[in-house]
């Protein structure tokens, strides 16, 4: 059996959110930690992670540009999504 790649931490509030979608909130939060450690890969081997289709990775991402305090880009050399501070 293979483990899922989606954090297991039971320490997260799944509440549902608005629209009764506590998988959304798994997503968002998985995305944060895999940003966070710089194991995004690229926005293909994200989908997998994540479980989602590429252009929902796009659709989650755009959504933390526009909410966030922090820059969210690409990095081509550790092949990840990463967090910087904007300017």
């Amino acid at each position: 059996r293979t483990p899922s790649p989606l954090p297991t931490d039971t320490s997260f509030n799944l509440k549902p959110m608005h629209h009764g979608r506590p998988e959304v909130l798994r997503t968002h939060q998985a995305l944060d930690q895999l940003i966070e450690k710089r194991k995004t890969g690229s926005p293909e081997d994200l989908a997998k992670k994540l479980r989602v289709h590429k252009r929902t990775v796009y659709r989650i991402i755009d959504d933390l540009r526009l909410t966030s305090e922090l820059n969210v880009y690409f990095c081509k050399e550790s092949k990840s999504y990463i967090f910087s501070e904007k300017n």
